[in-house]
């Protein structure tokens, strides 16, 4: 009995091992801490290019809350890719996303505030060039981003 238990029991760290891998201590807010998960940078683009889509089509339907709040979830898609992924192919990927997104973010903050389509549409374009940009610069050309031609979600109201 007591040998069953104790080869469950390894059973069971075992598992937790497998579930909750050890991770390198990332700073978040300054502090250090051990993620249990740390997303990779094609998870965090893939959720940003998502992001890239609601944003459009909540801009072209005048829901001016609903774009500024998919704008800021973009900029915290970047944050995350930052935080989880600070190097790419040893360079600070800071370096390579915000000079190239940050004149396109503030562009569409001030079209936004303003709910000013005209301007919310070539501040998006100018978004989506800036994407294309960095994933030329970054040998990932092969990766072009559109203006979105469907609605990606279709349990929202855009």
């Amino acid at each position: 009995m007591q040998r069953t238990l104790v080869t469950l029991l390894f059973i069971l760290l075992g598992f937790i091992g497998v579930i909750n891998p050890i991770y390198p201590e990332t700073l978040i807010n300054n502090e250090k801490v051990t993620p249990s998960y740390i997303p990779g940078l094609g998870e965090i683009m893939g959720y940003i290019q998502l992001r890239h889509a609601k944003l459009w089509f909540a801009g072209i339907n005048g829901n001016w809350d609903l774009a500024d709040y998919e704008l800021g979830e973009l900029k915290e898609g970047f944050d995350n890719a930052q935080t989880y992924q600070p190097d790419f192919k040893g360079k600070p990927i800071k370096e390579i996303i915000n000079p190239l997104t940050n004149p396109a973010l503030n562009s569409l903050d001030q079209a936004i505030s303003k709910k000013d389509f005209q301007n919310f549409k070539l501040a998006f374009n100018k978004l989506t060039y800036a994407c294309n940009a960095c994933h030329q610069s970054t040998g990932y050309k092969f990766i072009q981003i559109q203006t979105p031609s469907s609605i990606p979600i279709t349990n929202q109201h855009f």
